[in-house]
């Protein structure tokens, strides 16, 4: 695919109405508010999460809107890259000879034998492939915001908001894979229905380090030189983490074959 430009850009005039509708509600309710269907029927479940967990949801989203304490913003970037045997090399534009950044990724000794690297053109084909890239975050004032509510031993109230704003990252590294894959020319395939887009009905794949296919933690800093996502105000900790917590970053591999896998070796 052509991409749109070559390099970064940043991006904060985000509406969060239009990034609701990618959050994952059962990640939410279930995974950070703990609201889990135990031994409750269905029937009983989806009432009252329609009673009080949904309520719940709408205040705390109006309460963002209303106060600003949810801040998206991200970067997005285009790279050229071709692969060899393992390594990914990336070029900072089309014009540079030598690769800028050099990924290498653990290869499956199993299952056909897959690296990520495999996704793209390899270098002895003469023409390069593209890599995206983007990194977003819901801002520090989230943060703040939560160990408010943890500060005055409201310790529900940090739950919900904690919950909300990691989520709600998720849900902002979900619209910004679609835009992505809209500059790409890739989005044919996308289910129209977000709840079911959240799901992976679209063609690619976003691979975040510390994952199985990209286990390298470390390699976050090559990310962050690439998309220089200070920014946005992310930083890494000593241990490659990403700081505000309410924060993704991700390469973007458009291949129609992209999965994701393990390469444990047992």
């Amino acid at each position: 695919p052509n991409p749109p430009f070559w390099g970064t850009r940043v991006e904060t005039a985000f509406d969060l109405r239009e990034i609701w509708p990618y959050l994952n509600r059962a990640a939410l309710f279930k995974g950070r508010w703990g609201y889990k269907r135990a031994d409750m029927s269905r029937d009983a479940y989806e009432a009252l999460i329609e009673r009080e967990v949904v309520p719940e949801l709408a205040a705390l989203q109006a309460s963002a809107e209303a106060e600003g304490w949810l801040e998206p913003r991200a970067v997005r970037g285009y790279f050229p890259a071709v692969s060899k045997g393992d390594d990914l090399l990336v070029f900072a534009s089309p014009d540079h000879d030598a690769p800028s950044w050099t990924f290498t990724f653990p290869r499956r000794e199993k299952g056909g034998g897959l690296c990520l690297s495999d996704y793209f053109r390899p270098a002895a084909d003469g023409r390069r492939d593209v890599l995206a890239a983007f990194a977003v975050s819901m801002g520090e004032r989230a943060t703040i915001r939560a160990r408010s509510d943890l500060e005055r031993d409201d310790y529900h109230g940090y739950l919900l908001a904690h919950g909300l704003s990691v989520e709600s990252a998720e849900a902002l590294a979900e619209y910004c894979h679609l835009t992505i894959r809209r500059e790409l020319g890739i989005d044919g395939s996308d289910d129209p229905d977000p709840g079911r887009l959240i799901r992976g009905r679209y063609q690619g794949r976003r691979y975040s380090f510390g994952y199985p296919a990209c286990p390298r933690l470390e390699d976050q800093r090559r990310l962050a030189d690439m998309l220089d996502w200070e920014r946005l105000g992310i930083t890494l900790t000593d241990e490659c983490q990403l700081v505000p917590e309410q924060s993704v970053s991700a390469l973007v591999i458009h291949h129609p074959d992209a999965e994701y896998f393990s390469v444990d070796r047992d």
